[in-house]
Formats: C-alpha cells, structure tokens, sequence
C-alpha cells in the first residue's frame, strides 16, 4: 500500500516506533549501495557510494537500465503541510484526515504535481529532519542534544525549528535561540 494512502489518523500513535520517527540518516549514508524510492522518478533509485557498491551495482551487468535525475516541483509547502501533522500528532491532537476516496486521487496526483526527483528527495530528508525533531522534543528531551546531530538543524531552520541552548551539544556551532 503506497504511503499516501495509509489511514494515518486511524493508526495507534505506536505504529511507526520512536526509532523510526528519529532517524536521521534516511539517505543510508554508511551503505555501499542505496537502492529506493526516494530520488527517482522511475521504478526504482539507486544510489552507489563507493567501490564495493560499484562492484555489486556491476553483478547486475545489462539487467540494470539507468536515466538521469531529474528535479521538479517545489518542497516547501509539503514539507510544511507535514510538519503541522506532525506537530499536531506528536501533541496528541487527531491529524486531519484525508477522505477514503480521496486518497488514491491523491497517491495518483502527488508524484505528478508535488515535488519530484530531487526535489522530492529533499523534502522527504527535510520531513524526516523536522518529524526527529518535533518526536525527540515531545517525547525523550534529554536525549535530543544527542540524537540530533549539528546537520540537521539546518535543515529544519527554514520551517521555523531553531534549536535551544540545551539542545545542541557543548562546542557545537549552532546558531541557538533564547527559548
């Protein structure tokens, strides 16, 4: 079942663990090989980082068909869209909740008009950023100056999300505000 089309609201608030709504590496950074939707605007991503990802990605010999990248649409907006539900479900409110019928039409429409290639791979990191954020904020305080490592914080500063003195940790070169 595609993303879009899961019935959020009607989900238990423990469906997705804390560990998957904190993860701050989403790209897979310490893989030979990222193989995904995230980037992609065919059937499949791939990302190869170094030689041993190169030498599996050369098992596949004529089997694999590649295109180049490609970036449309814009992100902010959805990203904004996601941070309100999560801000909304992470203080226990209910999300707003997107009619049964609607939801294919939407899981149709998205990857038309909605950020694409790039695009979309930047907004779904920013999601994951501001989703560590808003959980690790709620739910394990102590824990965030730990969890959140310095790159992230950029990343969700465009969406209003600045970190506290009490969030970053000693020595770090955030910018940090008062609150």
């Amino acid at each position: 079942m595609p993303f879009l089309q899961l019935p959020l609201s009607q989900l238990p608030s423990d469906f997705f663990p804390l560990t998957c709504r904190t993860c701050v590496d989403y790209t897979n950074v310490l893989a030979d090989l990222t193989v995904g939707y995230m980037g992609g605007q065919g059937e499949q991503w791939l990302l190869v980082r170094n030689e041993r990802g190169e030498e599996l990605v050369s098992l596949l010999g004529d089997e694999l068909r590649t295109s180049a990248l490609g970036s449309a649409g814009q992100r902010a907006g959805p990203v904004r869209g996601f941070l309100a539900n999560v801000e909304r479900a992470a203080g226990g409110l209910p999300l707003r909740r997107m009619p049964d019928w609607l939801r294919p039409i939407v899981g149709w429409l998205m990857p038309r008009v909605g950020p694409r290639g790039l695009e979309f791979a930047r907004a779904r990191v920013e999601m994951k950023a501001v989703e560590t954020v808003i959980h690790l904020r709620r739910e394990a305080p102590r824990k965030l100056r730990n969890m959140v490592p310095p790159h992230v914080w950029p990343l969700v500063e465009p969406y209003g999300l600045k970190p506290a003195s009490h969030e970053v940790r000693a020595g770090s070169s955030q910018a940090v505000n008062s609150s």
